[in-house]
């Protein structure tokens, strides 16, 4: 049985490093889009409607304001 945790756990950490680079790449396209270094129409990578699993579709909405 432990064997088999451990091969879970290592998908998922699989899985979240993959998002992690995914979301990284993304960031970056839009940081250097918003300082003027993308100045192409080239839209942003395609994953970037990909749902992220794992994610409340409410991101903010714990939080408060003033």
């Amino acid at each position: 049985m432990e064997h088999e945790e451990k091969a879970h756990y290592q998908k998922e950490i699989e899985s979240i490093k993959c998002d992690v680079a995914r979301l990284t790449n993304l960031l970056e396209q839009v940081l250097s889009f918003k300082n003027g270094m993308g100045t192409s129409v080239q839209p942003l990578m395609e994953a970037s409607s990909a749902h992220v699993p794992h994610t409340s579709q409410k991101l903010g909405a714990n939080s408060e304001t003033g």
